[in-house]
């Protein structure tokens, strides 16, 4: 099976956006021939869905398909600026944690609370954990 993804239309299409921030964009033109249209689509769909742009493709029930405008999303602008954006300056980050993560990482002080804990202890445990500085 031949991927209809391609990555320097997808690089083009975030640039084009990305140049025309805020405003939504139209970037499947009628002029173009049927198979440009449907890898158009399928970039498109699959920038929409990493949550880099507002695809704005709308499917009819007879199969063909429409676009309302593109526009680059917050999230695809701090992609291609590469800088991590707001969730880099506000130090928000997250990440996946498993049980050799945490115990190859965490500090010695660290306090990590089993899920088989009874609730009660859970509980006060929680609470004086509420209690330390962040």
């Amino acid at each position: 099976m031949q991927s209809r993804l391609d990555r320097k239309l997808q690089k083009d299409i975030l640039e084009l956006l990305a140049a025309n921030y805020p405003r939504k964009v139209t970037v499947i033109k009628e002029s173009t021939d049927e198979r440009h249209r449907q890898n158009m689509a399928a970039n498109l769909s699959y920038l929409e869905e990493h949550g880099l742009i507002e695809a704005g493709l709308v499917y009819f029930p007879d199969g063909t398909r429409c676009s309302t405008g593109c526009r680059i999303t917050a999230h695809g602008l701090d992609f291609m600026l590469q800088d991590g954006g707001l969730a880099a300056i506000l130090g928000t980050t997250t990440r996946p944690l498993s049980s050799r993560r945490i115990a190859t990482s965490a500090p010695q002080n660290m306090i990590v609370l089993p899920r088989f804990a009874l609730p009660p202890r859970s509980a006060r445990l929680r609470a004086a954990l509420r209690c330390w500085p962040r």
